[in-house]
């Protein structure tokens, strides 16, 4: 309500984000704040009568403003560090399957448009570097107990090989997976462990959840190859972060 007024009033043209807006109204405050001791203290100058400024005054003004500009660039890269530590430490349990991308090597495995992944993974369980179990269960829909439970598997088998089977390729005009049977024993957050083989170049990765949406719905367009007799794969569970 008040930044909806104070732009009814052209006081503020342009809606910021909550932090921004927050940095701005603090160093807003602080020039407030400091005018205000200013003429407390009995400092604040008056101009000469040509309506110069003293070269002190503009002293005081030009450090002021550094200060503030110091302050802005100093909250700004703290807010960066923070978020680069987020995103950056992040861990995440995969199953490696290599012999999966010696396939893909050869030609002819993937339409020549398409860019082959150059980790084929299934994506077992991801967690934010700031520990949020609460959240992460409810992104997941999980209960918590269950996501303590389903990282301490992960963490028990980290380093362990299995057998996997690939059931059914899925196939559009911009990205293609496979579905992939896993051991009972290997957790898995998601409704069908699949690894990505390969897309257009651009397509985002996060476009194989409407991949296997599409693979679901009748009438899509999107082509389905059942291997029912396909060989087992061996892959390796890992973590990465």
């Amino acid at each position: 309500v008040v930044v909806k007024e104070l732009q009814r009033l052209g006081w503020l043209t342009t809606v910021f984000d909550s932090d921004a807006l927050s940095l701005q109204v603090e160093l807003a405050w602080q020039v407030y704040a400091r005018a205000q001791d200013a003429l407390r203290q009995g400092t604040h100058r008056t101009h000469g009568t040509h309506g110069t400024v003293p070269d002190n005054e503009k002293h005081e003004r030009r450090e002021w403003l550094a200060q503030c500009r110091q302050a802005a660039e100093e909250k700004a890269a703290a807010q960066a560090a923070a978020e680069a530590k987020r995103v950056g430490k992040a861990v995440c349990w995969r199953f490696d399957l290599p012999e999966v991308k010696q396939v893909l090597l050869q030609r002819g495995s993937l339409p020549a448009c398409f860019d082959i992944r150059a980790d084929t993974v299934v994506e077992l369980l991801k967690l934010p570097a700031d520990g949020d179990m609460e959240r992460t269960a409810k992104e997941q829909g999980l209960e918590v107990d269950a996501l303590e439970a389903m990282t301490d598997a992960l963490e028990a088998l980290q380093g362990e090989t299995f057998e996997v089977r690939m059931t059914k390729i899925v196939i559009s005009e911009t990205m293609a997976c496979a579905l992939v049977a896993l051991p009972p024993v290997v957790p898995h957050v998601g409704k069908v462990p699949h690894v990505i083989l390969g897309s257009r170049q651009g397509v985002p990765l996060a476009s194989v959840e409407d991949l296997l949406k599409q693979a679901e719905a009748k009438g899509s367009s999107v082509t389905c190859v059942d291997l029912p007799g396909s060989r087992p794969l061996l892959g390796r569970l890992i973590r990465a972060s």
